[in-house]
Parts: C-alpha cells; structure tokens; sequence
C-alpha cells in the first residue's frame, strides 16, 4: 500500500519535471523489487559445484569460453567452472578479438582466483586463442 504514492510520484507526467524513460525503468525496477543486471551483470549460477576455490589459488593453460553476461564477462573452462572476469587489459584484448570475430570465442587462459562475498572472480595474466584442432581433442577427452 505504501508503494501507491511512490508510483504515482515515479509516473506523474509534469512538464516541468521531465524524466527519461529509462531512469522511469531503474526507478520502478528498484521501487518494486524486480531483479535487473545494473552495474552487477546478469545473475547465473557461479562455479556449478558449489564450493569456493581459494584466494590466490591460479590456474595454468586452462582451455574455456570467454562470453558476455549482463554488462560483465565470464570465462567457463572446460570443467563448466563459472568464474566472473576482473576487467584488466588482458580482458580488453579477448573482447578487441571477440568483437572482430564473435565466432571464436574459446580461449586458454592464465590467471589467479580472487575471492570477494562468497565469490570468486578471475584475474587475467594471460590469454591465447584455442586452436580448433585443441578443441577437438577436449571434446574427445571428454566422456
């Protein structure tokens, strides 16, 4: 009940109060409790296991995906272990690459584990395109 003033005080159209259409949206997402990806980049399930990896821990030529979710990026390797990726210039170089071909969006990475609210995070050290050919051997090494 005490929302109604809110929303009418959110949609009023007054002319010399003008709002934008999209700041009306994060407005009434926040006010009404709707998830939304603002700032956080889209929910998904974190490392499917359930169990944290440790701060500091690394991970050496581990073969994955590099993909977009919400306004972050996520790398899964090849043991379908989710991790949210730490923007740095490693980062910015897989997307260079990615948006002049989207196609090919598998990677073999280097980096260490961060650990922040029950969340780990992955810090790029380095990042090479995966070759066809690897894949295919992954995917046979795979039952």
């Amino acid at each position: 009940m005490f929302l109604l003033p809110i929303a009418i005080y959110l949609f009023r159209a007054s002319p010399c109060e003008q709002r934008s259409a999209l700041s009306l949206m994060f407005s009434a997402l926040f006010i009404f409790g709707i998830p939304c990806s603002v700032g956080r980049g889209a929910d998904f399930d974190d490392n499917k296991g359930g169990t944290l990896r440790r701060e500091g821990s690394t991970l050496a030529e581990v073969a994955g995906e590099v993909m977009p979710v919400g306004n972050r990026w996520v790398f899964v390797g090849s043991d379908q272990r989710t991790y949210r990726i730490h923007e740095n210039l490693a980062l910015q170089r897989i997307v260079r690459s990615l948006r002049r071909d989207h196609a090919d969006s598998h990677w073999t990475i280097d980096g260490t584990i961060t650990e922040f609210m029950d969340e780990n995070f992955l810090e790029l050290t380095r990042a090479t395109r995966t070759s066809q050919s690897k894949r295919s051997e992954m995917k046979r090494e795979t039952p």
